[in-house]
């Protein structure tokens, strides 16, 4: 049987909010969770309409307690999974997750994984694989917040009908590494403040973002205070005004050495003639290169 989960929508009869350090959706079989229900906190997120149903099991941890997600089926994620894991919830404080476990999720229904780690602060990295994509409109502030994030890998995300990046990395400070090589953004109409104040992040290879559609990009690069190399060889500016009320800042607070890869002079030029309002003023042809002179 297949089962669906929703943990913002958790209730119980207890008032203690307790304290969360690892989230862990697993795999049981009925009696294993018979038995685990017989001695610990219980919660049931009961599927009404297939009558599966997937419990929810409070375990102790080394410090504060583990929320078990168990199921003898695989457990379905909401087609909105908007703030699954809700930082705000009656019952549980989110705060001080440090991993997050999923051996038995099926995210194949999801369309919208907004705000789906936001506010995090304590998790140092994230094992999405299992994670499948390919019906997800929106990632809008997928991780924002992240800030002891240090790597990320979403190669094998399918971003092909996503049309909303905007704020996905935000604010994820201590980002190092990330892989996106294989993001398709050509449906994508939003990707602003998408990386803004990734501090840490020394190089960004953006080489296979095309751009046809995009309408707002405002401050999408804002305060990447470490990057020295960018490469958007494949974005156009054609659809969109730099510098515009919804396209401003873009660059804005990148280092004055930046060397930003770009797909001809038509786009080295729409980014030179940007003010300082919208990128450091010192930027000349040697900060912003044509990607056919590298070759």
């Amino acid at each position: 049987m297949n089962y669906m989960v929703n943990i913002s929508e958790i209730s119980f009869s207890s008032k203690e909010r307790y304290k969360i350090e690892k989230i862990k959706f697993l795999k049981l079989s009925d009696e294993q969770i018979e038995g685990k229900s017989k001695k610990m906190i219980t919660y049931d997120f009961t599927d009404k309409e297939k009558g599966g149903k997937v419990v929810g099991i409070l375990e102790k941890g080394i410090k504060d307690y583990q929320l078990i997600i168990a199921s003898s089926g695989i457990t379905y994620f909401p087609e909105d999974s908007t703030s699954l894991f809700d930082l705000d919830h009656p019952n549980f404080d989110f705060i001080e997750v440090t991993e997050f476990l999923f051996e038995n999720v099926n995210t194949s229904n999801v369309v919208r994984m907004n705000a789906l780690f936001l506010g995090f602060e304590k998790i140092t990295k994230l094992d999405l694989s299992s994670f499948s994509t390919s019906n997800v409109i929106s990632m809008y502030e997928m991780f924002y917040g992240c800030s002891n994030l240090t790597e990320l890998n979403l190669d094998y995300f399918d971003t092909v009908n996503v049309e909303d990046f905007s704020a996905m990395f935000g604010a994820c400070s201590s980002l190092e590494k990330i892989k996106i090589n294989h993001f398709n953004t050509k449906k994508a109409k939003q990707i602003y403040w998408m990386f803004s104040s990734c501090e840490n992040l020394e190089e960004l290879d953006l080489s296979n973002f095309e751009t046809p559609n995009v309408e707002y990009m405002f401050e999408m690069f804002q305060a990447c205070h470490s990057l020295s190399k960018l490469d958007i060889s494949k974005m156009i500016f054609d659809n969109i005004t730099l510098g515009d009320e919804n396209n401003d800042r873009v660059f804005i607070e990148m280092p004055e050495d930046a060397v930003i890869i770009v797909k001809s002079e038509k786009e080295r030029d729409f980014i030179l003639e940007l003010t300082k309002k919208h990128r450091p003023i010192s930027w000349n042809k040697e900060n912003v290169i044509i990607k056919e002179n590298l070759c």
